[in-house]
């Protein structure tokens, strides 16, 4: 019986704990999508990782530059 009250107890907390955990994540992840300011629409470098930019992103801009001052 004490078993069973003590696995009952560690059930709960495991789930509460991780019910805290995933709301903590939750909210950090919401301050940092509401701080992104509109006139700050570049993102850095480990956001452009996560959204799957490449180095071919940063070449054409490159590229763009070289073209421009070829023209000037």
């Amino acid at each position: 019986m004490i078993i069973h009250i003590l696995w009952g107890y560690l059930c709960v907390t495991g789930f509460a704990s991780l019910f805290v955990y995933v709301a903590c994540v939750a909210a950090a992840r919401a301050d940092r999508i509401r701080e992104r300011k509109p006139w700050q629409p570049y993102l850095t470098e480990r956001e452009q990782a996560e959204e799957g930019y490449s180095a071919k992103a940063k070449k054409s801009i490159y590229q763009q530059a070289l073209f421009s001052s070829l023209s000037d």
